[in-house]
């Protein structure tokens, strides 16, 4: 279906309908629910919109971060505008006020369209009216001391449950296969608080005896098959503000897990989060103390063998974030901040995506501040098969864009350093370090220095070998400077080995050579075996097998044509003055002929 894209904008009204709360004891009265009503008015093309339009509305902690969001998202498709008017009923559950500030989000887009809704800004802020839905209810026997719907123990002792010896402060004993302790309330169930300042025992402490799979000492379950965002089984949390101490701590004293998360569905067996919009601890973090090889502080597993499954995935939603970082702290060794191994035939070993349309983030980020660490290190340990170790997609058309992107930050980087370096160890003829490719007419290889040299090559056959023409819109130059050079010699007899020479035209032999890639055209040269019996100096092969191919530089012949330019210019000086004595010889003998036939022309004449 084809859309015509609106631009939209919102004036808003907020019109929230404030409930008052009684405090008066009523019983039994019907919940208020927590549904409040919202009004808005939309602006089309900076008119009042009419017509049907789809709504996303999201509540938020923060006017601008998207990782604080609370409660779910409602989605009202198809709502009648009337001259830019609309009224909603939203309900962000009975968890969404408690007395910090709000903000809602608001998307929207016309009725009839496919795209995404447009995200308004900036988020409206919730005024205090809708926490008038948040009330709490409050309300005494001789042992037992009621006062108003409250009731404790008088007594300072221990309270047994199905024991007479209890030795806590309220201690249940039952052999039956019912909860010890129950609680169900709209609040905190089971609420443990220690007030002791030192020492390590627990605000809540569960200990199972039982050795069958599956139990656990303590054990949070959310029954609700639509929880909210950020909702929890269980939840630890450490108001520490220190670097010390940990919101979930699990230990075992086995080969086991000390933290183990599972999911039935499409979820996350363990998530972490770092809730805090400043600071640089992560949402996860494993620390191992062991020095046996192949140890890992977090190992993410997907056992299945088939399907796009990924080990480990790192997600960023910052404009500036880290899908995955990966370091390691060791001053020295072959150390590797993030490793990832998927043997599945589909699988991926390490998978970093940042879904954020806009800003400098990153699907993967690895650092090493070993001086013999990597950042990435790719492995592909298969004997065969053209697969690489590193793959870089990208799907952008703009000018500039790439795949794999190298940069050596230091700004006074040593010799031979390098953005992008390719290396192969074959020992053999095959191979290439850096290889480059480009499916239409562009550039396989392109390299850029504004102050330097684009491309430098350095090779012990050849420094660039090219299938194919060369083109430059610059010079061809040679290193030829005269400090590098010594046991410097006159070239001799030039002429002669120039004469030897024989230019030929020619044709490739294309079919019978590919692999060249020889041109079509009829072209002019010479044949390296005539030359090489000439000029051996100007002629290449590498090795003493009858495979190797002769090639020729044509650009050292030049001096050779130079020298035997000048051989000819001196000839042709000395025929000049051999023939121009030879001239002024006989202009003296016919002068003199002349000078003799004039005197016996005067003599006859007397």
């Amino acid at each position: 279906m084809e859309t015509k894209k609106k631009k939209i904008k919102v004036v808003i009204s907020l019109l929230v309908l404030g409930l008052m709360v009684c405090m008066a004891k009523v019983s039994k009265s019907a919940p208020m629910g927590t549904a409040w009503t919202y009004q808005g008015r939309l602006m089309d093309a900076n008119g009042p919109a009419d017509g049907q339009y789809d709504f996303e509305f999201r509540l938020f902690q923060d006017p601008v971060l998207n990782s604080f969001q609370v409660g779910p998202t409602i989605d009202i498709n198809d709502l009648d505008v009337i001259d830019g008017y609309f009224t909603v009923l939203l309900d962000f559950g009975d968890k969404a006020f408690t007395g910090d500030a709000r903000w809602l989000q608001i998307g929207v887009r016309p009725g009839d369209s496919e795209n995404r809704v447009t995200i308004l800004s900036p988020r409206h802020e919730v005024t205090p009216t809708p926490y008038a839905i948040y009330a709490e209810n409050t309300g005494n026997d001789n042992d037992w001391l009621v006062s108003d719907s409250n009731m404790f123990s008088i007594p300072t002792g221990y309270i047994g449950i199905g024991t007479t010896t209890p030795i806590s402060k309220l201690e249940v004993v039952s052999t039956e296969s019912a909860h010890g302790i129950r609680s169900t309330v709209p609040y905190i169930a089971v609420y443990g608080h220690r007030t002791g300042v030192t020492g390590t025992w627990p605000g809540v402490h569960g200990q199972c005896d039982s050795n069958s799979n599956s139990t656990s000492g303590v054990r949070g379950v959310i029954t609700s098959t639509t929880p909210g965002t950020n909702s929890a089984g269980v939840r630890g949390q450490n108001n520490g503000t220190a670097d010390k101490g940990a919101g979930v701590y699990g230990w075992h004293a086995g080969n086991g897990y000390g933290v183990y998360g599972d999911t039935g569905g499409n979820g996350i067996g363990v998530y972490g989060i770092h809730s805090s919009t400043t600071g640089t601890k992560p949402g996860v973090k494993g620390v191992t103390n062991t020095t046996s090889s192949y140890c890992s502080a977090i190992v993410g597993e997907a056992t299945s063998n088939t399907g796009a499954v990924y080990g480990v995935q790192g997600l960023s939603w910052s404009s500036s974030g880290m899908g995955v970082v990966g370091r390691t702290y060791a001053p020295s060794g072959d150390t590797t901040g993030v490793h990832g191994q998927s043997d599945s035939i589909g699988g991926i070993g390490v998978l970093g995506w940042a879904s954020n349309g806009s800003g400098t983030n990153y699907g993967g980020y690895f650092a090493a501040a070993s001086a013999g660490g990597t950042g990435v290190f790719a492995w592909h340990d298969s004997g065969s098969g053209t697969a690489p170790a590193l793959m870089a997609r990208n799907d952008s058309g703009s000018s500039y864009a790439y795949s794999v992107h190298g940069q050596l930050n230091n700004t006074s980087a040593g010799s031979m350093s390098a953005g992008v370096r390719g290396e192969n160890l074959g020992t053999g003829a095959g191979g290439i370090g850096v290889w480059g490719s480009h499916s239409g007419t562009g550039w396989g290889v392109y390299g850029m220095c504004p102050a330097g040299t684009g491309i430098r090559a350095w090779g012990g056959t050849y420094g660039v070998y090219s299938v194919g023409d060369i083109f430059t819109t610059g010079s061809y130059l040679t290193s030829s400077d005269a400090r590098f050079k010594e046991n410097v010699e006159p070239l001799r007899d030039s002429l002669s080995k120039v004469m030897e020479l024989r230019g030929v035209e020619f044709s490739w032999k294309q079919d019978e050579y590919p692999e060249h890639n020889f041109s079509e055209e009829r072209q002019i040269g010479f044949l390296a075996q005539e030359v090489a019996e000439v000029l051996p100096e100007v002629v290449n092969k590498k090795g003493d097998d009858d495979d190797e191919f002769y090639s020729v530089n044509y650009d050292r012949i030049v001096p050779v044509l130079v020298e035997a330019i000048k051989e000819l210019k001196a000839e042709n000086e000395s025929l000049k003055t051999k023939l121009t004595e030879e001239n002024q010889s006989l202009k003296q003998r016919l002068e003199a002929l002349e000078r003799m036939i004039q005197q016996n022309q005067m003599s006859e004449a007397m």
